[in-house]
This record gives C-alpha cells, structure tokens and sequence, in this order.
C-alpha cells in the first residue's frame, strides 16, 4: 500500500514535538500512536495499521531534553495536553471532517495521557487502544466522562496494570473489554479488529 509521510513539530517552551504522519490515501481511518517519550511511534505497529488501510500519526510527547528529567512520564495533564494539540494540529491540516474516524494507540505511561485526551475528545476519537499503562491515572473525572469504545490489553502477568484497568472499568461507562496477550503481532492484529468495529 502506498503512504505519504509527513513530518511536524509542535513547540514545547523552548522545545520542539516531533510527529510523523503516514497517510495511506482513502483511508479507513486514523489512528493517532503516542509515546511517553521523544520517539515517535514504533515502526512495527505503524506498518501493521498502515497495511489494515488506517493510516497513522505518531507522535513524541516530550522532547529529547525532558526526557532526562525525573518522573516527567508522570505527568498525565502535560502528555494528554499534548496529544490534544497533536490531535488539534492533525484537524487544521487536514481541514477536513475526522468525526468518528480517529482512534488512539497507546502504551505503557502514554496510555492514561490518552484516555483522559480521549475523554475530552469523545466527538472525535471512535475507539482507544491501551496496552499496559496505570489507566486509572487518568483521573476520576475522564473515567466517568469517556465515550470512546475502550480496549485494555495487558499481558499476561502484568498484576498491576490489570488491577488498575480493573478500578478503571469500575467507573468507565462506555463499551470496555480487557484482553490478556503477550506477542506484538497479536496485540495488533487485535487492535486493528477494535478499531475496524468502531466502524460498524
């Protein structure tokens, strides 16, 4: 499949975000892949959404400097602010109505950023992906205010992030379903499966 690759940057203080847009044309959708750090995206799951005809924004939540700094992954009101200009800067590009064609990948210390983005964002983003990450953190307010059809993977003895995808799920009032997979092969091709049901 053909993809056109762009690259931004938004400003961050005295810093710059970097993302990378694959847009595959006539797509399926888009699917917006964060990362607590930097780096923007992991080339693995790109290619697999690109293959499946969605196309992809990944993105680096912090700068390479603050990346040094101390439990700045933490720091879920700064990562979901970002995403949201991300998301915001993505719109105005494109200028064109994304309604319910948008989703989120995220992992790991990204993942509660992207619920509470996703949260404030419910006419925009259809379906979220999380893998791993303390989801809960999100805070209380976001959990109870989501709308986005939400997928919790963890893997298999990962006891802590279930718990707290547990206590999530306790107040999310939307669509949920948790799975339990270690490969990354599998967990795309199950994140893809969620993100083409948003669809339906």
């Amino acid at each position: 499949m053909n993809t056109e690759t762009l690259l931004f940057s938004l400003p961050a203080g005295d810093d710059l975000l970097r993302g990378s847009f694959n847009d595959v044309g006539e797509s399926a959708g888009i699917v917006f892949v964060p990362r607590a750090s930097a780096d923007a995206g992991d080339a693995a799951f790109i290619d697999a959404f690109n293959g499946a005809g969605l196309s992809t924004f990944s993105v680096g939540l912090l700068s390479a400097r603050e990346e040094g700094f101390s439990d700045v992954q933490d720091n879920v009101p700064l990562l979901a602010k970002r995403l949201l200009d991300f998301i915001d800067h993505l719109k105005r590009h494109l200028a064109r109505d994304l309604r319910q064609r948008m989703a989120i990948y995220a992992e790991g210390a990204a993942s509660p950023a992207a619920l509470r983005a996703a949260a404030e964002r419910d006419n925009d983003i259809a379906a979220l992906v999380c893998r791993g990450g303390l989801i809960d953190r999100a805070g209380s307010l976001y959990l109870d205010a989501l709308d986005s059809r939400l997928l919790f993977i963890a893997d298999t003895d990962d006891a802590a992030c279930l718990a707290s995808a547990e206590r999530a799920f306790a107040r999310i009032p939307c669509e949920k379903e948790t799975a339990r997979i270690d490969a990354d092969d599998a967990v795309a091709r199950k994140a893809i499966e969620w993100f083409q049901g948003a669809e339906d």
